[in-house]
């Protein structure tokens, strides 16, 4: 394998990479100037549907999940777990707001997490 370096030469621009370079220049500009007029959106799923008024909705939820803490080795800290419960419950209802389409939604969510482990010779259990 063959390498060489060459210092202090002097690149030389042809007319077709001057063009490139000036395009190329000139798409970036007309990239930052067109961003600022950019808009976007973040929408709900299912924002806009519609839903009769009166039309009332229950929601119920429970999630678990259990695994292994990754701790730095130096620490004392031997087999620590976790343990998560999730609970969610929900009411909503479709109103009519003057005239137009409403909801009003109540949410209660609740976790719990608990979890053990071995410090220098003694389990530790906590809640």
């Amino acid at each position: 394998m063959n390498f060489q370096v060459t210092v202090g030469t002097k690149q030389s621009w042809n007319g077709a990479s001057r063009a490139m370079a000036r395009l190329g220049m000139v798409l970036g500009v007309v990239a930052l100037v067109g961003a600022g007029g950019a808009r976007a959106q973040d929408l709900e799923p299912r924002a806009y549907v519609d839903t009769p008024v009166g039309m009332n909705f229950l929601v119920a939820s429970y999630a678990y999940s259990e695994g292994g803490v990754s701790t730095d080795p130096s620490l004392p800290i031997e087999g620590a777990e976790l343990q998560l419960n999730n609970f969610v419950l929900g009411y909503a209802r479709a109103l009519n707001v003057f005239g137009k389409s409403g909801k009003i939604d109540l949410i209660v969510p609740f976790s719990q997490l608990t979890g053990s482990l071995r410090l220098q010779d003694s389990r530790l259990n906590v809640m």
